[in-house]
């Protein structure tokens, strides 16, 4: 059996086509996007490469999805950690994963969720840069 049959399958790959790929290198690091949704690819995009190429350290593969059929309740956000391992989680619809040591995030987000809103406010908070995002709502730590 080769190598290629023995990795675990990406589940999202199987369940939702994610259509919208980028790619960057800096240096020796590599930075992917993934989306079913152009707008969050680019957005997502044009925000890790602003701030990546600054010298910020930040996750080298993203796949985030948006999910139209997912509630849209946005009123509270909440952030839990453990480990390496933060979720961030805003209302009933929008779900964000980030896993430091292996440098990856996962996420849903509901239609009601802006990419603005998603790139200036919930990845700053989910990635732990708390200091540059305006947040008004109430945070669980």
């Amino acid at each position: 059996m080769n190598k290629a049959l023995r990795a675990h399958p990406d589940l999202m790959r199987r369940f939702v086509a994610t259509p919208f790929h980028f790619t960057a290198m800096n240096g020796p690091n590599l930075f992917a996007v993934q989306s079913n949704d152009l707008e969050i690819a680019l957005g997502l995009r044009r925000h890790v490469l602003n701030h990546w190429f600054l010298g910020h350290s930040g996750s080298s593969s993203w796949k985030i999805v948006r999910d139209v059929l997912a509630p849209d309740n946005t009123d509270t956000i909440s952030l839990f950690q453990d480990g390496t391992i933060r979720v961030l989680q805003a209302g009933t619809g929008t779900i964000l994963l980030y896993d430091r040591e292996r440098s990856e995030v996962l996420g849903f987000l509901s239609k009601k969720t802006s990419v603005e809103h998603m790139v200036s406010c919930l990845v700053p908070m989910l990635m732990g840069d708390l200091g540059n995002s305006n947040l008004s709502s109430f945070t669980k730590k």
